[in-house]
């Protein structure tokens, strides 16, 4: 569950040293944006197993308020949805979980990004905000004591969102390449039903 929290999870503080605000990438990356379609590939070092890396392919359906459909088509068969309240989590062996999204929206950083800057300036700091030529890279760390996510790392290139990288607080990094990013498609409902762990 934890490479699929991540991305979707995400992308995306008391930010005193950058002024309390999002760098304006940041601000604007789901700026007006009712909907989104991405797919991913995913890289995850895990260096409690020696560095072991694993590699994914994946897709996310998003669409305000909250709902989302993140599943994997390639290294995994795990998918999550969320229905705008609660979170379905189907595992690669088939066991699902459902809990809710209000207790574990700080587990998708991006999509609270998506959903409210101000909530995601709750739970994380911008640090580092660096630009060179039509690169920029920033680094936002969180601000609880013992956060699942430590870090994330944006990478941007002609103000468009390329890469993130997650650190989890065990050390894990998950490396996410933006293969295709499709904002304000239609999406069906039918894609954020819960019906999994019913039944």
């Amino acid at each position: 569950m934890k490479t699929l929290i991540t991305l979707v999870a995400l992308l995306l503080a008391s930010v005193s040293s950058l002024g309390g605000e999002l760098p304006k990438n940041l601000l604007n990356l789901f700026k007006n944006t009712k909907t989104v379609y991405i797919v991913f590939r995913q890289k995850t070092v895990l260096p409690v197993a020696g560095n072991d890396v694993t590699l994914y392919r994946g897709e996310i359906f998003y669409k305000r308020p909250l709902k989302f459909l993140w599943r994997y088509t390639w290294g995994s068969r795990m998918e999550i949805v969320s229905n705008g309240k609660e979170i379905e989590t189907v595992f690669d062996d088939g066991s699902c979980q459902v809990s809710s999204l209000k207790e574990n929206l700080n587990l998708f950083p991006l999509l609270l990004l998506a959903e409210s800057p101000e909530e995601f300036l709750k739970e994380f700091q911008v640090v580092e905000d660096k630009k060179s030529g039509d690169s920029e890279v920033v680094v936002c760390r969180a601000k609880g004591k013992d956060p699942f996510f430590r870090e994330f790392v944006l990478f941007f290139e002609k103000g468009k969102l390329k890469s993130l990288k997650a650190v989890q607080r065990d050390g894990t990094e998950e490396t996410f390449i933006l293969e295709r990013i499709e904002k304000n498609i239609p999406v069906k409902d039918s894609l954020f039903r819960l019906k999994r762990c019913k039944g």
